[in-house]
């Protein structure tokens, strides 16, 4: 809370919503620390119930134009939004602004992740001759492949809303952002991706989501929830279809070596049956398969086969 308090330079409008999910310490007193001490932040408590539920309640209460996360074990940097939000604030057509992040230990910095391969900075941008750089979609780059990072930027809040964007309510912190970065991308959301790293990533709890090995098949669940969105918003297309696909069986063989050895094979068997439309279409398949790097295409096919071990093994 005191990197994003630095980060709001004196006059800097802004609304900080600390959502209070339920803690059993000195989170709440905490954070009511701040909002005593600066207007600008205001504390919401409620019975816990997630990390889904938590995000959703800080972006029903959201009032600005843009919003963004801030998660309550990372920190940023003092220099975090100005030249993201001016690249919103004079392009009304860009949705959201994505960058790198730094991921970090007790013993120190990791390698940056999510980093645009042309390195351009918003700064970069801001200063080329109008309309030179325009925004993307998922069509043009390969960021809907990266990690979810969904506090790795600044969204646009009335587009967030036109396409129902919010994240699912499940118990726990289950990879919920995975929907909200999917959706994002795969309902149409123009973007750039920029070399502004100011996001510092905390990696080390054992506790952690990222290190449990105790799911099952949420998974699915998650992509369900996309699909249903998707196709609410008339999004569920062909140019989007593989894209789709592609990133689900990514996530999937990231999510399985999160599920016990026991428990692999019956998401397996689920999972394969929630490609049918892939299945039943060749040509979805290919596509799907063309958009997955060499290693990641032929385990594709061996899944299509109903033959992917490595899925389920050890």
């Amino acid at each position: 809370m005191a990197s994003v308090q630095a980060a709001l330079v004196p006059g800097f409008s802004a609304e900080v919503h600390c959502v209070n999910d339920g803690s059993t310490d000195q989170s709440e007193q905490i954070a009511q620390s701040f909002a005593d001490r600066d207007s600008r932040f205001r504390v919401i408590t409620q019975i816990n119930g997630g990390y889904g539920k938590a995000i959703n309640t800080g972006m029903k209460a959201a009032r600005g134009r843009f919003v963004t996360i801030v998660e309550s074990d990372d920190v940023i940097l003092p220099t975090a939004y100005s030249a993201l939000l001016e690249l919103l604030r004079q392009d009304e057509t860009l949705d959201f602004v994505k960058t790198p992040y730094q991921p970090f230990t007790i013993d120190g910095p990791c390698p940056q992740m999510s980093v645009p391969p042309h390195g351009r900075t918003a700064t970069d941008i801001l200063a080329a001759p109008a309309g030179t750089v325009r925004p993307g979609t998922f069509l043009d780059d390969r960021l809907i492949f990266e990690p979810p990072a969904i506090w790795a930027g600044v969204y646009r809040r009335e587009v967030l809303e036109r396409h129902s964007i919010t994240l699912p309510e499940t118990p726990g912190a289950g990879y919920q952002d995975t929907c909200f970065s999917a959706m994002c991308f795969l309902n149409g959301m123009t973007y750039h991706w920029v070399n502004d790293s100011y996001y510092m990533y905390r990696v080390d709890r054992e506790t952690a989501s990222r290190h449990v090995r105790n799911r099952r098949s949420e998974i699915i669940d998650l992509f369900r929830f996309i699909r249903d969105n998707l196709e609410r918003n008339g999004k569920f297309k062909d140019a989007s279809s593989p894209y789709f696909y592609a990133a689900y069986f990514r996530r999937l063989t990231w999510f399985m070596q999160r599920v016990r050895l026991e428990h692999r094979f019956n998401l397996f068997i689920e999972a394969y049956r929630s490609f049918d439309d892939v299945w039943e279409n060749e040509a979805l398949m290919r596509a799907t398969q063309a958009l997955l790097p060499g290693g990641e295409a032929v385990q594709f096919e061996q899944f299509w086969q109903g033959r992917h071990a490595k899925l389920y093994a050890a």
